[in-house]
């Protein structure tokens, strides 16, 4: 019966251990580039589950996840603040979604965002 008991406790702890390493997304860290069609330069900065999305003067930051389904991820990006060009920032007054749900692939030295004929690729600096 002990043994039993003890078997039990092993296996609940070692599902419980799974589960929260399966709740734990992807993330990514450093600093991304691409240009766009119009040639302006983008930049991510990612740190922990924060961002930083940069093209010219406008600088955006906020949060991002990355989800697994299936055999694919997902890359949401929500921005709720604004870098003002005094350095300073300011919260949004709604949140703005740059990506949402939006297929990533993740290289060692880049990664594509999009899918279709709309994927831009960032490579990392």
């Amino acid at each position: 019966m002990k043994r039993t008991v003890k078997v039990l406790a092993l296996v609940l702890v070692l599902i419980m251990a799974v589960t929260a390493l399966a709740g734990c997304g992807k993330r990514l860290s450093g600093a991304y580039e691409s240009t766009n069609d119009s040639g302006s330069v983008v930049l991510l900065a990612f740190d922990g589950k924060d961002f930083t999305y940069t093209m010219g003067s406008v600088q955006l930051k906020g949060t991002y996840e990355i989800k697994k389904n299936g055999d694919a991820y997902t890359f949401t990006m929500i921005c709720d603040e604004e870098v003002t060009e005094n350095g300073g920032a300011k919260k949004l007054d709604e949140p703005v979604t740059i990506y949402d749900k939006t297929p990533i692939r993740i290289g060692e030295d880049y990664i594509t965002i999009g899918s279709g004929t709309s994927v831009r690729k960032y490579v990392k600096k």
